[in-house]
């Protein structure tokens, strides 16, 4: 059973890039949250930051 849980539109952003494949989905998904690509590029920019700074990076994240 999926847990329900609530991403804010920066985390959805933020995830779709990170896990998603990176910036070939950033075009689609931004669209479909209805905000513009480089809204969505200051999103994976802000998140990547608010880990940075909170010690929780994973080899996993990145920015753009």
């Amino acid at each position: 059973m999926m847990s329900d849980i609530k991403l804010t539109t920066e985390e959805s952003v933020y995830l779709a890039y990170r896990d998603g494949g990176g910036k070939s989905i950033l075009p689609g998904h931004c669209a479909g949250l209805g905000i513009s690509l480089e809204e969505g590029k200051e999103m994976i920019r802000r998140q990547y930051k608010i880990r940075e700074q909170a010690g929780n990076l994973q080899p996993y994240d990145k920015s753009i």
